[in-house]
């Protein structure tokens, strides 16, 4: 057959055949074809590489945003409240934002309907109060 070559490899003793069997080693003559499967196998595994670093990236990044999100949880639930003596249960406060003091309470009582702001005032009718 042509660009195939045979060398003769003698009699050698192989399991489950005669013995003296003639063995025949077949080779491509223009080189060795496993060789360039070997140079696809290195393209494949430089991909499989370059994807496994792209997975490593992804999650580190996605690793620091968890932790940047908890840490700023973590500040904003230990961070000072807001100065003055603080609300009561059941109760708006309106808070200057020039100086973060509470400058005005109302009670809403245990079902508020809704909050109601504006000309230097502030109210929340209830929902009994509605009704």
């Amino acid at each position: 057959m042509p660009g195939i070559s045979y060398r003769s490899k003698g009699k050698q003793q192989l399991k489950g055949l005669a013995p003296g069997t003639e063995a025949v080693k077949i080779f491509a003559e223009d080189g060795d074809p496993a060789l360039r499967f070997t140079a696809l196998r290195r393209e494949r595994d430089a991909a499989a590489q370059e994807g496994r670093r792209r997975r490593r990236l992804v999650g580190s990044v996605m690793g620091a945003a968890v932790v940047v999100l908890a840490l700023a949880l973590f500040y904003m639930s230990i961070r000072a409240p807001v100065s003055g003596r603080g609300l009561e249960a059941d109760s708006v406060g309106l808070i200057d934002l020039a100086t973060g003091e509470v400058i005005a309470r109302v009670k809403v009582g245990d079902r508020p309907g809704g909050v109601a702001v504006g000309a230097g005032s502030c109210g929340s009718p209830t929902a009994e109060a509605e009704a």
